[in-house]
């Protein structure tokens, strides 16, 4: 237990190195695009077989975008200068600016120490120091391994340093330096655990301000701009690059409750909003459609009412993107309830309701089959948030992760959406009771490519089914199999409050012609002062990534 209250520690279990760990292995002597930099800053270079630094006097750090618990990380460094408080070192299980196991030295004073952090929350714990003095333009063999609990760091095959580290979760590996100038020619890095998949033109960005908020999604308008907006604010950003960078801009469209927008095969956009019922006070759901752009809307037909049936307190919640498209036409939408008093037929408290247009949103059609009804899951407590898809035999399938099942589940139609069958487990795609996405390459050579973003995180126990500490990337061709093709993000905290401090809100991904645009909030620490008190969702900041198409390759599940 740790001292601040609500903190339950949690050990992850040991991770056993394989016996011939994959190496990466660069000489610089072309940029192959794995070493990237936060919020694609451009204070590193490749020139003439060497990787340089070139912010001056700030802290900077480039890394491999892979997330791997035990690395060895040999480097072949020499530093160009030594002004007053500069340091430099390597970086091991980077998860966040607060959450790491790094080796540094002090330049002026020749001090190597070792230091552990596993968050906001928590203070750095310094290991060390060892003082041997480094001559300037001498080049230097620097290794940082981190094993479990043990790290050890070595300068030219002498260990300086070792520790033992309180941070555990795999992670990212990284280069930094603090006020000086430093080239490197050469690395080698071992991944020893083997869990991690190494992506090369992988930016991840911070939206360009200090707010904290849950989520929100991505939209491509017709002359490439795309567009971030926030779930319940109108907070806009665009990114005219790919998704490489964001500004703030106008608001698009204002959310009426969760961005469900979707572009249609016509060209045209449909999106869902809540409207209030003047007599009974009730919340329904209509469907509104653009020609132009999302510059003006029309309103379409109602979509469904809110109380659910007999249970009073079953409210509507339109949860992100969860609007889909068949090539025939026919609009899908669920829509997802949750009740927080009686229970639905005696257990359900989410659940979900489907439904489908055939004239672009004027009218809609409820499916004969709810998710309580659908066979096989007669007894679940959760089950929300799903979408549905057309597959390459022309079946659709509804597929679902926030549920109790501790993974992906899904349900066909064989007719099109009027009734659904029964419920089928895909145990290699496992989750914990938290939210998934996916969306249709447009772009793509077939018309059934599909990408997918899910918290690829089992369930711990009975008493936090919400771990939700790892978002994953897979890909079908037909809507029913699919490869995996790695980590966005993964930070497996130590600690628990009802779910992990660090964990994943409502992910979100766009396929445009040449990236991936995929993210989610990510929770940063315990509490904010946006937040005060608050043990749930915590202190959410939305993490956007743009990952290149033609770098991702697929791997086994692991």
């Amino acid at each position: 237990m740790h001292s601040r209250t609500g903190f339950i520690r949690y050990n992850w279990g040991n991770v056993k190195n394989v016996e011939c760990p994959e190496h990466y292995i660069d000489d610089f002597s072309s940029d192959r695009g794995y070493f990237t930099e936060e919020n694609n800053t451009h204070d590193w270079k490749i020139e003439n077989g060497v990787l340089t630094s070139t912010a001056g006097d700030d802290k900077t750090l480039t890394y491999l975008h892979i997330y791997e618990k035990n690395v060895s990380f040999k480097a072949r460094v020499r530093i160009l200068d030594n002004p007053a408080n500069s340091l430099f070192g390597l970086m091991l299980r980077y998860n966040a600016d607060d959450a790491f196991v790094r080796s540094g030295c002090y330049l002026y004073s020749g001090r190597w120490f070792i230091d552990s952090r596993e968050g906001a929350d928590f203070p750095p714990i310094r290991n060390g120091y060892t003082e041997k003095p480094i001559e300037l333009g001498k080049w230097y063999d620097l290794e940082l391994t981190v094993d479990d609990t043990t790290a050890a760091l070595k300068l030219d095959g002498e260990t300086l340093v070792t520790a033992e580290v309180s941070h555990t979760s795999p992670g990212r590996v990284a280069i930094y330096v603090e006020r000086t100038t430093l080239e490197v020619d050469s690395v080698d890095v071992a991944f020893l655990s083997g869990q991690g998949t190494l992506w090369g033109h992988a930016v991840h960005n911070l939206l360009p301000d200090n707010e904290y908020r849950e989520g929100g999604s991505v939209f491509e308008l017709n002359d490439g701009t795309l567009i971030y907006e926030n779930h319940r604010g109108g907070v806009t950003f665009k990114s005219v690059n790919g998704g490489l960078d964001w500004e703030r801009c106008e608001t698009w469209i204002p959310p009426i409750g969760y961005m469900n927008v979707l572009r249609l095969n016509n060209g045209d956009w449909i999106r869902t909003a809540k409207r209030k019922d003047p007599d009974t006070g009730n919340m329904y759901m209509i469907s509104r459609t653009s020609s132009d752009d999302g510059k003006t809307w029309t309103d379409g037909g109602n979509i469904c009412k809110t109380p659910y049936r007999w249970c009073t307190d079953a409210n509507a919640g339109n949860m992100n993107d969860k609007l889909s498209q068949a090539a025939n036409g026919r609009i899908f939408y669920s829509q997802n309830y949750e009740t927080h008093g009686e229970p639905v037929n005696g257990f359900m408290r989410v659940f979900c309701e489907f439904y489908y247009s055939d004239d672009n949103g004027k009218t809609w059609c409820k499916s004969k089959t709810d998710s309580w009804e659908l066979p096989g899951n007669e007894t679940v407590t959760h089950f929300g948030e799903c979408k549905i898809l057309e597959c390459a035999d022309g079946t659709l399938r509804m597929y679902n992760s926030w549920n109790g099942y501790g993974c992906v589940v899904y349900s066909e139609s064989k007719d099109f959406g009027e009734t659904w069958g029964p419920l089928v487990k895909m145990p290699e795609l496992v989750c914990a009771r938290s939210s998934m996405q996916f969306v249709k390459d447009k772009y793509a050579d077939n018309e059934t490519t599909y990408y997918m973003v899910w918290v690829y995180s089992a369930p711990i126990d009975n008493n936090s089914g919400m771990s939700r500490s790892r978002l994953s990337l897979a890909k079908s061709t037909n809507g029913k199999d699919w490869e995996f093709l790695g980590d966005v993000w993964r930070w497996e905290h130590n600690y628990i409050c009802n779910s992990h401090i660090a964990h994943i809100v409502d992910p979100f991904v766009k396929a445009t012609k040449d990236y991936i645009i995929c993210g989610s909030g990510i929770s940063e620490r315990m509490e904010s002062e946006y937040f005060p008190g608050h043990g749930y969702h915590h202190a959410q900041r939305q993490h956007l990534y743009a990952i290149r198409k033609d770098a991702l390759s697929a791997v086994e599940l692991k």
